[in-house]
């Protein structure tokens, strides 16, 4: 149970919702505009923004899950959320929709470019999960061949004010079919925090 007040709270996520902001990245978007030495820009640089340091030691501490891409079935209207040569581009797959949410599966983490390009194609968060290199390419080719038979059209953008429901499943039917791999207790915490069940209530995450 967070112990965080819950002013505090809303702030942050709101502050995470418009994307992370280090006092590292203000100071160099700062001084790169000529704006250093303004009345603003001051007034930011004493806002008490993590440094970047600060910002990647919490991340460490991030569990990424990982997933077999291959044996994963994901529905065609959640692979139409990412335009196909972004995906291609980026190496990266949609996996899922949580509300404003996109979880997306690729074999590279270090994908910065490509997950920006996915929140400005989709107005989504994008949340990543791993899965093996090999192959991947042709995992995507499938998908995306599928889905121009299929007739379905691409989405090429969120509606205002975040995806909601609104790209989820047609009618519900289709659901993904995620095939957890890795060490034993890398599955179970797949499978504990992915699957459709409820979250157990004193493992609530923030």
């Amino acid at each position: 149970m967070s112990t965080i007040p819950q002013d505090k709270l809303e702030l942050g996520r709101a502050i995470l919702a418009g994307g992370a902001v280090t006092q590292d990245l203000l100071q160099r978007e700062l001084e790169a505009s000529g704006k250093a030495g303004g009345v603003l820009g001051k007034a930011l640089l004493q806002a008490g923004l993590p440094t970047e340091a600060e910002l990647f030691a919490l991340l460490t501490r991030t569990r990424i899950p990982k997933v077999n891409a291959r044996k994963t079935s994901i529905p065609l209207e959640i692979i139409r959320l990412v335009p196909e040569d972004v995906a291609r581009r980026g190496k990266v797959l949609a996996l899922d929709q949580i509300g404003k949410v996109l979880v997306v599966v690729t074999p590279d983490l270090a994908q910065a470019d490509a997950f920006a390009a996915i929140r400005q194609a989709t107005g989504l968060l994008v949340t990543p999960i791993q899965c093996l290199a090999e192959g991947f390419d042709e995992v995507v080719a499938e998908y995306y061949q599928r889905l121009a038979d299929s007739g379905l059209a691409p989405v090429s953008s969120a509606p205002a004010g975040g995806g909601g429901d609104a790209f989820g499943p047609a009618g519900g039917a289709a659901a993904l079919q995620a095939i957890p791999e890795g060490a034993p207790d890398e599955d179970e915490f797949f499978r504990r925090f992915m699957s459709g069940g409820p979250v157990p209530a004193d493992e609530v995450l923030m």
